[in-house]
């Protein structure tokens, strides 16, 4: 399979504040050297816990948060020494769903506006044709060209956002939970909508959630995020069927089930685990705190990334 893009020991840190005059009290860690890999056509999913750095690893490859260490590679050129102009065509060719579309669509712009910007900013057509094609595509008609984001439902505000995302007709779009927002029904003609779109464009899209359940429908490979660290990363089947990494385990025990048969599919060896992971460790593992396997050596030492069996990776001393 043909690599399209890839993170490198990507870092970021952010500054903890306070008072008026940001006093600095400190630095949160939120992505902690993650690495990975997206090929072309692929669907790639990113999960964690809320706070666990999936958001902040999208707008790294956005370009909208600067990595404090690590590289971002797409097709084979390192997105940080890149000229301008191939810069913009780097921003061209990689394009962003947002989690809330009422908060990403400008509400003083109606929907024409809105699909016509990105358009107009890459000197491309503009014209009315254009504007409807785009509607089209994600099953809207003409008439809500003239339409302002307050007059629509959210899932046809997640419509706009996604139709302005293909405007440009990239080659990989970023989805930071797409679907969130939105009630069941409307998650399932959203997500249809994107297959469809990965059928039809060759697009490669890689998918952050934290609704595991659409995760295993929807991606080919998934990469599990804990406080900014990676965990597991294989084939979608493999982590959700074979999971490796304690984090993962305790992370599908709490999927919904509507049937005894996908009862007895979670993982068994997981114990009641009532509050969310929280903190930050810097030393050991991240989990350690949480784990029901944890031995000594949890706690003075960083687990190694490693390929566990074929194309499955996990962190975990004792797996």
């Amino acid at each position: 399979m043909t690599q399209v893009f890839a993170a490198e020991q990507l870092c970021k840190k952010f500054e903890i504040t306070a008072g008026l005059t940001h006093r600095k009290l400190g630095e949160a860690i939120a992505v902690d050297h993650v690495s990975f890999n997206v090929n072309r056509r692929e669907t790639f999913g990113i999960i964690g816990e809320t706070g666990s750095g999936k958001t902040t690893i999208g707008k790294m490859l956005m370009l909208l948060v600067k990595p404090d260490s690590g590289r971002i590679i797409f097709e084979d050129k390192e997105v940080s020494l890149l000229s301008r102009d191939a810069e913009k065509e780097y921003r061209k060719n990689v394009q962003m769903v947002f989690q809330d579309p009422a908060s990403s669509l400008n509400p003083r712009h109606d929907v024409k506006t809105i699909l016509e910007t990105p358009l107009k900013i890459h000197h491309l057509e503009s014209e009315k044709k254009r504007i409807v094609e785009l509607l089209e595509l994600v099953n809207l008609d003409e008439s809500y060209a003239y339409r302002y984001p307050h007059t629509l439902s959210g899932g046809e505000r997640q419509r706009v956002a996604i139709a302005r995302a293909l405007a440009l007709t990239p080659q990989v779009v970023i989805l930071d939970e797409p679907t969130s927002a939105l009630d069941v029904s409307v998650q399932a003609k959203i997500i249809a909508l994107l297959k469809s779109f990965k059928e039809k464009f060759d697009i490669t899209f890689l998918f952050i959630s934290h609704d595991l359940s659409l995760v295993a429908n929807f991606c080919d490979r998934t990469l599990v995020i804990c406080n900014g660290r990676m965990c597991e990363m294989g084939r979608t089947s493999d982590i959700f069927h074979h999971p490796i990494h304690p984090y993962t385990e305790l992370l599908l025990s709490c999927v919904p089930v509507a049937s005894e048969s996908e009862e007895q599919m979670k993982p068994k060896s997981v114990p009641d685990q009532t509050n969310p992971i929280s903190g930050r460790l810097a030393d050991g593992c991240v989990f350690r705190d949480k784990c029901w396997l944890k031995q000594e050596v949890c706690e003075r030492q960083i687990p190694e990334f490693r390929e566990v069996s074929k194309d499955h990776w996990a962190a975990c001393h004792l797996r």
